[in-house]
């Protein structure tokens, strides 16, 4: 185990920025820029392009923040699974302080630019996403219930409610519909990922001499639930739609086709 000490300074500041989740912060400032374009009619101004710019700035420090803390929490179960052992908090490359004190750093750093240079709503509600999925979803929903990401999964669709506060300084009935769309999509992705994963979840309960009736059953049920919830959340976000532009079904059907 090396720890961060014991590396060149290029490589521990390459350790940080894993622990950020590039990819993943990608998206979120990506889903966030589409709530910005969307809340600004026409082509924006040079003020609109710098406000949008130092919102995405912060948006992508705060939810490396929370990436970050993500890492810290989930270490241990990190170390065991393929697929994230080489995160550098599970390889022990750099210590809980550290990872602490960078998580810390981000979320403060990137609250003050919202705060300052965007507006305090879209501070506010970025770092309640911040918490959403680093202590609400992290810590205490995936110890507790195979819900978790149904409900944790709030955090993941609020970028373009906080893209569409950043520009216009509140959350209108259009930015709660992105988070109604984006919702039902997370729901749906995660029934995929269970489905695509059956495979090998059930191969490693029988180990613990589950019967296989009693592991295909939770997915079954899971499965079925989630598709209703994700089924609702579209009709709604539909209905929210047709409510708030005054446009029949048929236009709607028409634009999308």
């Amino acid at each position: 185990m090396t720890t961060a000490s014991a590396l060149p300074a290029q490589t521990v500041w390459r350790q940080y920025y894993a622990l950020t989740k590039p990819r993943v912060v990608q998206l979120i400032v990506f889903c966030a820029l589409i709530g910005m374009v969307l809340a600004v009619p026409g082509l924006p101004d040079a003020s609109q392009l710098m406000l949008g710019l130092w919102a995405c700035v912060g948006i992508w420090l705060v939810a490396g923040a929370a990436a970050a803390f993500n890492c810290l929490v989930e270490k241990s179960i990190d170390a065991k699974m393929k697929r994230t052992a080489w995160r550098p908090t599970a390889k022990g490359e750099l210590s809980d302080w550290q990872a602490l004190g960078f998580s810390v750093l981000l979320c403060a750093l990137g609250s003050a630019i919202l705060y300052v240079w965007v507006n305090p709503l879209t501070m506010w509600l970025t770092f309640a996403t911040f918490v959403g999925y680093a202590v609400i979803y992290t810590v205490i929903l995936k110890p507790l219930t195979p819900q978790n990401i149904v409900i944790g999964g709030a955090s993941g669709a609020m970028p373009p409610v906080l893209g569409w506060a950043a520009m216009t300084g509140e959350v209108g009935p259009e930015a709660l519909i992105l988070f109604l769309i984006i919702s039902a999509f997370i729901i749906m992705n995660t029934v995929e990922l269970a489905i695509s994963s059956q495979r090998l979840i059930i191969r490693s309960m029988q180990l613990v001499g589950a019967t296989p009736w009693f592991i295909k059953r939770p997915f079954l049920w899971q499965s079925l639930k989630n598709a209703l919830l994700s089924s609702t959340i579209a009709w709604l976000s539909i209905s929210l739609i047709l409510y708030f532009n005054q446009q029949s079904l048929a236009d709607i059907i028409q634009i999308l086709l």
